[in-house]
């Protein structure tokens, strides 16, 4: 089965592409400007270029793996469903809002617990100034948040990125916690649409209209097995006992 990891963020993360390849940054076709997908091969490098994306195929990459790599603006137009994995790269300024983000898109969008990578490309050469944060209080803060970051500073780090997986009971325990807040966002959509479709009701028939609201608010109901055969028995209910 073949894992297929998605790669986002800022520009540093076509220098790890190149850490991989083992070429200079210079050497990189293209250098970012068009989606970029990258296989294995038997052989060293090979390049097949079209209209759609370019694709590179290397004994580099490890034989179960593919790497997707949009252009840069890109990262919010795919679907992160397709992937396995997906790593945010992100050098100085480390802790940038927009990194934020595009990491809270992502964890939003998913039907189950995404498995994101926060890949801090330390590259200080890169960077003009003196930076705010240093990389490992970047990762003790990202991991605070209960998220995964690892620090990458050359080529010796490649394998250990592409190779990252979370412990099983780690894993278990964020996917459980991103069900039961997917649960809880759908519990207030549904109070929204709960209040509009009683509203009427409490206005009308045979109970005063305060105990109608009391006895069907959304805070009272929900979590029922069959919320709206406990709305259709307290209405028929209404209807022989006059308050």
């Amino acid at each position: 089965m073949v894992t297929k990891w998605i790669f986002l963020g800022d520009d540093s993360r076509w220098q790890f592409v190149c850490w991989l390849l083992k070429i200079p940054i210079e050497a990189l076709p293209l250098n970012g400007r068009k989606t970029i997908l990258i296989k294995h091969s038997f052989e060293k490098y090979k390049l097949i270029d079209d209209e759609v994306q370019l694709c590179i195929a290397t004994y580099n990459l490890l034989p179960d793996m593919e790497i997707f790599i949009p252009t840069y603006g890109e990262n919010v137009q795919f679907d992160l469903e397709k992937f396995d994995r997906c790593a945010i790269f992100e050098t100085y300024p480390l802790g940038r809002e927009s990194t934020e983000d595009l990491a809270a898109m992502l964890e939003a969008s998913r039907k189950v617990e995404p498995m994101i990578l926060f890949v801090l490309m330390d590259l200080p050469d890169e960077f003009e100034g003196e930076p705010i944060i240093d990389v490992k209080t970047r990762k003790h803060n990202l991991i605070n948040k209960n998220r995964d970051a690892l620090i990458a500073r050359s080529d010796i780090d490649v394998l250990e990125i592409l190779h990252w997986h979370r412990p099983l009971v780690t894993d278990l325990r964020r996917r459980i916690q991103h069900e039961l807040a997917d649960i809880r966002r759908q519990a207030d959509l549904c109070s929204d649409y709960y209040e509009e479709y009683i509203q009427r009701w409490r206005a009308a028939g045979c109970l005063n209209p305060d105990v109608k609201a009391s006895i069907t608010s959304f805070a009272n109901v929900k979590g029922r097995p069959h919320i709206w055969n406990v709305i259709m028995r307290l209405r028929r209910k209404s209807c022989f006992h006059r308050l």
